[in-house]
């Protein structure tokens, strides 16, 4: 009779020690808050200047779906799905779809940032210069945005302390703006629009 021979343990144990960062790494860089787009707002308001420059009207914009996730290392990502926006006048926000964002080529907007390891592990108020890289109709830019977070231990709110203005032109945007604003018989769109946000995160785990 043949004595079968057992694997040594070095053997079979070298390979799960080997994994074993492999599998720490995925687990770090799971989402530690995901954002909650029923209770997350993001808007921009918008002026538009009629014949003549005697009268202008500014007008509030949102879009209604928002993804994202903050990573227990406070790598933080929000997507805006630009089909999404609503004007409040169904035809303007299908110029916007398609005219404006071409949202057929550019489904998307992303937000990525570092938030600070403190502002995720101690509750109450936090106010800092959050460092951005918005990256919208194939161009990406930095800017440093001051943010209110509130953290309660199971949710963060995540607040702009004031408007951000985000000129449209840097991204390209500009000659769909100019096309709109043939279309509505306006003289002019400003391409610099301020823009707000308040964003809820729920802690997973």
């Amino acid at each position: 009779m043949k004595t079968m021979k057992m694997p040594s343990l070095k053997k079979t144990a070298m390979p799960l020690l080997l994994a074993v960062p492999f599998v720490l790494c995925v687990t770090s860089v799971q989402a530690a808050w995901q954002l909650v787009s029923e209770r997350s707002q993001l808007g921009y308001t918008t002026t538009k200047v009629f014949p003549g420059a005697e009268k202008s009207a500014a007008e509030n914009n949102r879009f209604a779906r928002l993804e994202g996730e903050v990573a227990d290392d406070g790598s933080a990502s929000v997507r805006v799905v630009l089909d999404s926006v609503n004007t409040n006048v169904a035809i303007r926000d299908e110029r916007m779809r398609k005219i404006v964002f071409r949202t057929d080529e550019f489904p998307v907007a992303a937000v990525s940032a570092k938030v600070p390891r403190s502002v995720l592990e101690e509750k109450g108020l936090h106010q800092i210069d959050l460092t951005m890289e918005l990256e919208l109709h194939g161009q990406a830019k930095s800017m440093t945005v001051p943010v209110s977070v509130v953290n309660d231990g199971n949710r963060l709110l995540v607040t702009s302390m004031s408007p951000v203005l985000v000129d449209a032109a840097e991204y390209g945007l500009d000659g769909g703006i100019l096309e709109l604003t043939k279309l509505a018989g306006l003289m002019y769109i400003p391409t610099t629009v301020p823009v707000s946000f308040s964003l809820v995160f729920e802690k997973q785990g």
